[in-house]
């Protein structure tokens, strides 16, 4: 017979839901390009999940048990406890495979597709814009240098009659209606 305190201990243990916990696992081969990382081949994987019971409680039960020895089918109990405790976590689900090679022939092409397009990002398109740069400034370079001096070159351009200020010369002076001719500047 339990004592009180013994009944409830086990009460207490009994009384509560068993916590299950879940575990991923997981094993088998990969074949990854070593620059982008991306997986190319995968043989013999197997993943899972597994649970196991949190078995805390039953330490509590197994202890109690123990001291009562002599009665039928206590004996049996704590070997069936003891047995669950130590028991190894139980599959759940499980998924074997393999990649057939046709699949890794297909991943092996789009990856050597996908490492041209990164050296084209990488290496030549840099290398292409830094080539136009320094074509483009030495054009500009040239450019510079073939252009004549701004200073004292005359202009093909004629003046604007009527702009204000301009002094044109005297055998295009046209008089104005308002001052005779006899009136136009420096005339005595």
């Amino acid at each position: 017979m339990l004592s009180p305190a013994e009944a409830a201990q086990v009460l207490a243990v009994l009384g509560h839901p068993v916590t299950l916990r879940y575990s991923a696992y997981g094993n088998g081969f990969l074949g990854a390009e070593t620059w982008t990382g991306r997986i190319i081949e995968l043989k013999q994987v197997v993943d899972g999940i597994a649970v196991a019971p949190d078995t805390s409680g039953l330490r509590t039960l197994v202890h109690v048990l123990q001291a009562h020895p002599t009665v039928p089918g206590v004996p049996a109990a704590v070997a069936t406890l003891q047995l669950l405790e130590n028991a190894p976590p139980q599959k759940v689900y499980q998924l074997s495979y393999t990649q057939t090679p046709a699949s890794v022939a297909a991943v092996v092409t789009t990856t050597q597709s996908q490492l041209g397009q990164i050296t084209l990002v990488e290496e030549v398109i840099p290398i292409v814009a830094g080539v136009l740069g320094v074509l483009l400034i030495a054009v500009g370079v040239l450019l510079l240098r073939r252009r004549p001096p701004t200073g004292g070159a005359k202009s093909d351009r004629r003046p604007d009659r009527n702009a204000p200020g301009v002094e044109l010369p005297a055998t295009e002076r046209v008089a104005s209606p308002e001052m005779p001719p006899s009136h136009e500047q420096g005339a005595a």
